[in-house]
């Protein structure tokens, strides 16, 4: 630790784009320690963070595997305890029985908090593989936008949705096929395969219409015993064939009739209210909130073998330039694991989905790398 000179960074920007790779994948570097600097609002100056490589290397033969060590703070001068999940990072601090938690988004090298806390890493300039997240925050932005399965990126509703729990509680707010999530459960993948968390069953959403009472509950993430309008948008596109931007607009519009007591959330009751509740707002209107094009047929797609760019493309639907690992893996299956009619063949997605990333991780590439059309 006394061997690492801090070095104050220059300003940086709020921007958490990918990562610029420059050409070719940069390898992991073989190193014992990781310098990052740590800003907090509640903090009066930046800290100085030192992360020192595990010791026990059973992640080395499982990427699932937890890793932790131990940090320097140059600010307390003390030596505190790190552990990383996935994509995200808990550091506990000396003396202190409440730990920081922050999570990688669009960058491995950016870390943050929604406490306001950011966490970027300084030294080395491409993360060793004992501090690289193994999730990809672009895997749940593109399923959460189209309302997709995470694993086979196909639309929640097309196949009976659930979601993953520990126990009778859910591990996160994030939807999956029932029979993805049992692919999952077969190939002891059992963790969100958008956010890392661990599970070990899964709950299938009750139907809207028959059991409104149950699916409310089911849909409550934090057992609150009401709902937020976040809440209600991903557990509605979990089963019904809903336009993400379309529904975000009409529950905005209509939002104070269901809350009349403006805290925000709605209850039970204001959910099933007789005539003017939002589940029967929403099935009243679902003929206009649906997707306007639920089966893109494969002759809508360009072919990947005789039109590379236009493919490429179609599917860099941000406009970036780029295709980051998500994104092929989705471009992939869903241009080739569709029958001629463009409905989804699951079992095909699965395979495509591990082939795909074996051929990244192969290349060289990291979980947030990205590819330009030259490169790719």
């Amino acid at each position: 630790f006394k061997s690492i000179r801090y070095k104050p960074s220059a300003p940086r920007d709020d921007d958490d784009g990918p990562i610029d790779t420059g050409g070719p994948p940069k390898a992991r570097p073989n190193v014992q320690i990781a310098s990052a600097e740590a800003f907090h609002p509640d903090w009066d100056d930046t800290d100085m963070l030192v992360f020192e490589r595990p010791i026990d290397n059973a992640w080395q033969h499982n990427e699932d595997e937890r890793r932790a060590g131990r940090f320097f703070s140059r600010r307390n001068k003390a030596v505190g305890d790190w552990r990383l999940d996935s994509n995200v990072l808990t550091l506990l601090w000396t003396g202190s029985q409440r730990p920081d938690i922050v999570k990688a988004a669009a960058s491995e090298k950016r870390w943050r908090n929604d406490e306001g806390m950011v966490l970027t890493i300084i030294e080395p300039d491409v993360l060793p593989d004992w501090l690289a997240p193994t999730v990809g925050q672009g895997n749940l932005a593109l399923a959460d936008q189209h309302f997709e399965c995470p694993t086979c990126f196909f639309d929640l509703y097309k196949f009976p949705a659930g979601v993953m729990r520990k126990g009778r509680r859910r591990v996160c707010d994030h939807y999956i096929h029932v029979q993805c999530a049992e692919y999952l459960k077969k190939n002891k993948e059992t963790r969100c395969p958008a956010c890392g968390v661990p599970f070990n069953t899964i709950k299938k959403m009750p139907d809207l219409i028959k059991d409104g009472r149950e699916w409310f509950t089911v849909v409550d993430a934090d057992c609150s015993g009401n709902l937020t309008q976040d809440e209600i948008e991903a557990g509605m596109g979990a089963v019904l064939p809903m336009d993400r931007v379309k529904l975000r607009k009409a529950i905005d519009m209509n939002w104070a009739d269901w809350d009349p007591d403006g805290d925000g959330t709605i209850d039970l009751n204001e959910f099933l209210r007789d005539g003017k509740g939002l589940r029967e707002f929403i099935l009243r209107n679902l003929s206009a909130l649906s997707k306007e094009n639920m089966v893109a047929r494969p002759q809508d797609v360009p072919q990947l073998d005789s039109h590379p760019l236009e493919w490429f493309e179609y599917w860099d639907q941000d406009g970036s330039g780029t295709l980051e690992k998500m994104e092929i893996i989705r471009a992939m299956i869903k241009s080739f694991c569709v029958n001629n009619n463009g409905e989804p063949l699951v079992k095909p997605a699965h395979d495509m989905r591990k082939i795909a990333a074996l051929i990244w991780h192969d290349m060289g590439y990291h979980e947030f790398d990205s590819l330009s059309f030259t490169e790719f």
